[in-house]
């Protein structure tokens, strides 16, 4: 197992007693001989069972496991109102986090995290973590938390309360995002000259998706392979690896959006590789015609800044979801080039597709390694 295999997702009844054991076991792994052994023997599988089940009927809990194929390996339970004596009536409480003892440091933790802010509609959370807990401490702060001075005694001892946010600064921006949906395009989809298996499934997927969620963002673009006069891009001969088959040529048919997301009206287009082969939708320029823009107009707009990076500072972007096709290739460094330039990414699993899963998979673990979230849409209310 790795953690790119890992899928986050609401819970369900036939995971109740799975997350339970696992309640059960790291419970115990973490508390054992740090507190009276009575409470470390109060939270049995039976005991987290009844927590289990009473909390998937509270509408202002969440709770989200991790699985990996149908095993579940780690879970957050999230609070949209923190429970006193957190008074922090802006933020939500990662209220628990627990992840299978031999699960440790393989993301999965950082994904629950993640995965959380998401389903419960709110980047600020608060949390209290043991005083005798110095890994937990060390993860929070690892992942952008830090301790705000608060604390409370319980029956297992000191508690820090922590916080990922700057509670003495709102900031308007935190929280704005932005939706890019990379190469949805013929020329991609099942048919096309560099068809992918998956790709017409995916761009109907992502035509829901933004559908169900557009109002969630402040910012959507697309980005288009659109050559011109690629160069060595394009071969006779091609090695699939730096060279390609003619694919997504400017003006052709396949070479325009997927039906499924021309219709959804997205307002700004990027396209790429005109004059040089190009895979991340930052390497392009916005350009909502269908025009054959010569070597120099495409170097203008670059100089004049008409760019992705450019347009997203510009409506005061922080994160960033990236969805289409290939999850291998394009997606994959679109995705690495807006960690790079300081955005918090998210890639669904679900709204993308790779040439195969063994590319798929080592773009997973890249990405993964870039600090980007790697999410299934699910996670969402719609």
């Amino acid at each position: 197992m790795n953690p790119m295999t890992v899928r986050i997702a609401p819970i369900e009844p036939q995971w109740f007693e799975q997350k339970a054991q696992v309640q059960s076991r790291a419970w115990r792994a973490l508390t054992q001989g740090n507190i009276p052994q009575e409470i470390v023997d109060a939270i049995t599988p039976e005991f987290a069972l009844t927590l289990t089940r009473a909390h998937a009927d509270d509408p202002d809990q969440v709770t989200l496991v991790a699985l990996d194929g149908d095993q579940v390996v780690g879970f957050a339970e999230l609070l949209r109102t923190p429970r006193q004596p957190i008074d922090r009536p802006d933020a939500a409480e990662l209220a628990s986090l627990y992840v299978a003892p031999d699960r440790h440091r393989r993301g999965i933790g950082r994904a629950l995290v993640e995965a959380g802010k998401r389903a419960i509609g709110n980047d600020r959370l608060a949390l209290w973590v043991n005083g005798f807990n110095a890994n937990a401490r060390d993860f929070y702060r690892h992942i952008g938390f830090h301790e705000t001075g608060i604390t409370q005694t319980e029956d297992v001892g000191t508690e820090f309360e922590m916080i990922d946010y700057d509670a003495d600064h709102d900031d308007e921006a935190s929280g704005r995002r932005a939706l890019i949906v990379v190469d949805v395009q013929p020329t991609f989809c099942e048919g096309g000259e560099l068809g992918v298996a998956g790709g017409d499934q995916v761009a109907q997927r992502i035509a829901s998706y933004v559908q169900a969620h557009r109002a969630e963002y402040e910012y959507m673009a697309t980005t288009q392979d659109w050559h011109i006069e690629p160069g060595a891009h394009w071969s006779d001969s091609p090695d699939y690896v730096d060279t390609w088959p003619v694919h997504g040529k400017a003006g052709t048919p396949n070479a325009e959006l997927h039906p499924a997301i021309a219709a959804l009206g997205i307002a700004h287009h990027f396209k790429k590789g005109q004059y040089a082969a190009a895979y991340s939708g930052f390497e392009g320029i916005e350009d909502n015609t269908d025009r054959i823009q010569s070597r120099d107009e495409v170097a203008t707009a670059q100089s004049e800044g008409r760019t992705l990076a450019n347009a997203l500072k510009a409506a005061d972007i922080s994160h960033v979801d990236v969805v289409g096709i290939a999850e291998s290739h394009c997606v994959k460094e679109t995705a690495i080039d807006a960690a790079k330039l300081g955005f918090r990414v998210t890639v669904f699993e679900d709204l993308t597709v790779p040439v195969s899963e063994e590319l798929g998979v080592a773009a997973r673990r890249e990405m993964a390694a870039a600090g980007i979230a790697l999410l299934h849409s699910d996670i969402l209310p719609r």
